[in-house]
């Protein structure tokens, strides 16, 4: 997190969100195809991410927000982070106990792959 204004500084907030976007590949491709417990050093490939997209967007949302409304806008990001958890955590379960874990991971990477691709695509367009 620390890092992260630096690194948006010096190549660009576009470039940092691509990296996060490849490190959600990295880390679930790796964590599905090793079953040995250095793989688990792969988990701070989303610990990374969130560091380093974290505070681009925080100060992305502030930045578009209107004025009298950033409050709640930054309020309203939270709570939906937050809850996409929530909705997203039964299913994967239930995704884990169907396929096995690293099946299951395996899926999970090709869809947030997706997911994150599709989200930056629109980021992108937005703020061209």
């Amino acid at each position: 997190s620390l890092l992260s204004a630096r690194l948006a500084e010096r190549i660009g907030p576009q470039a940092v969100l691509l990296a996060c976007c490849l490190l959600v590949a990295v880390g679930y491709g790796a964590l599905a195809s090793s079953t040995s417990a250095a793989a688990v050093a792969f988990y701070l490939c989303f610990m990374t991410i969130r560091g380093l997209h974290g505070p681009i967007l925080i100060n992305v949302l502030q930045r578009d927000a209107p004025e009298d409304a950033r409050a709640s806008v930054l309020s309203l990001n939270a709570l939906l982070f937050r809850l996409g958890f929530a909705i997203i955590g039964p299913p994967v379960g239930m995704l884990v106990d169907r396929l096995g874990q690293e099946a299951a991971l395996a899926v999970l990477g090709v869809g947030f792959f997706t997911a994150t691709l599709a989200a930056f695509a629109a980021f992108r367009r937005a703020h061209a």
